[in-house]
């Protein structure tokens, strides 16, 4: 039975009207931290190594570069990208350009010809797909949150809840690269405060539900002029610790025999 409170039988389509519902919810968190250290990306130095490995193992890598060298190549990856082109086809012409240009410049490579530049551009293209971060943040500060949710049938008003809270954070996050393929991330967290939460649900409210499979069946009923007020406090807790795989971007040695 399709038959829910308030519904018109139509015998033009052979079924009920059902209600006219609308849910409308509102979240809103605002955070001010302050702290000491910093998480940092690094994706792009790892796609420098990814590059010089990949060139290292096809015998297109003349020596093996200083730290300081490569920090040099992946500052120059971060401004490549971080240009603007009109053109993609053009951008990434100009990046290949500029790393041909400054691993010559740094006298990297043994042999110029199609395999250096196909695993350049391979690894430039594939190498820096997943996001990589470094480093230890310490932070403190204060969280607010502003929740609504409100119900009406047919505009009228069955249900609205509201909530607003203020909370003390207290924060630590760690982020290890150990390994080209492998990265640990810890973060912990935990806060205190206060919330109130007012709910409301104003009339006298029946309706009937349904299932299509099997099926279920409910009504639910409210006192009139329903209105309560909760003031609690919160204290969360939240320790996470995460171990991540990075698999290399390159193409299994038997298909680059292929």
């Amino acid at each position: 039975n399709n038959k829910r409170d308030g519904d018109e039988y139509d015998p033009n389509y052979g079924h009920y009207n059902h209600d006219e519902r609308i849910n409308k919810r509102t979240h809103l968190n605002a955070s001010v931290m302050t702290g000491k250290g910093r998480i940092e990306r690094i994706e792009d130095a790892r796609q420098v190594l990814y590059i010089l490995d990949a060139l290292d193992k096809e015998g297109r890598l003349k020596r093996v570069p200083t730290d300081e060298e490569i920090l040099q190549i992946a500052r120059r990856v971060s401004e490549l990208k971080n240009e603007r082109f009109f053109d993609s086809r053009h951008k990434r012409i100009n990046e290949i350009r500029e790393m041909d240009a400054i691993l010559k410049e740094l006298d990297l490579i043994s042999e110029e010809d199609a395999l250096y530049y196909t695993n350049l551009y391979d690894m430039w293209q594939y190498g820096a797909n997943e996001a990589r971060l470094a480093g230890i943040r310490f932070s403190a500060g204060l969280r607010t949150k502003l929740n609504s949710n409100k119900s009406e049938v047919n505009d009228e008003l069955r249900y609205e809840q509201k909530e607003i809270g203020y909370f003390g954070v207290i924060r630590l996050e760690y982020e290890n690269p150990f390994h080209l393929k492998w990265q640990s991330s810890l973060f912990s967290e935990v806060s205190y405060g206060t919330a109130l939460q007012e709910m409301e649900e104003p009339g006298y409210y029946g309706g009937y539900s349904y299932g299509s499979g099997g099926g279920y069946a409910g009504y639910n009923a409210y006192p009139p002029d329903d209105t309560e007020e909760l003031d609690f406090n919160n204290l969360n807790a939240t320790l996470g610790y995460t171990i991540g795989f990075y698999p290399i971007p390159e193409l299994p040695q038997k298909q680059k025999q292929d």
